[in-house]
């Protein structure tokens, strides 16, 4: 039976350690076109962090991140401010759903 795959797991060993993932929905197309008006440059750059702040919180359904003090860490959409995230934590994510390499959840 056809099933619509609207979530996607990425291992995120490379920005949050050892046996780190994330659990992403797919995001709607226009929020991808969105995305490629922004990386064209075409955006001032507050807009651009206000975007890069939606795409997160549309798109991370779950993660088990921890942060500095290796506590459990909530997403964006459960309170996170993103600005407390690494710059190496936000383009791994961004690029994460906006379409690299996916295992299977």
């Amino acid at each position: 039976m056809p099933k619509r795959m609207s979530t996607f797991k990425v291992e995120s060993d490379i920005v949050q350690g050892d046996g780190s993932w994330v659990l992403f929905r797919a995001v709607p197309y226009e929020l991808v076109t969105e995305a490629a008006g922004a990386a064209a440059g075409e955006t001032n750059p507050a807009y651009e962090i206000e975007f890069t702040e939606r795409l997160l919180k549309v798109g991370i359904a779950k993660w088990n991140w921890v942060d500095d003090d290796d506590k459990p860490m909530p997403t964006p959409q459960e309170g996170l401010p993103v600005g407390k995230l690494l710059t190496s934590e936000i383009e791994f994510l961004v690029n994460s759903l906006l379409g690299t390499a996916r295992v299977k959840k």
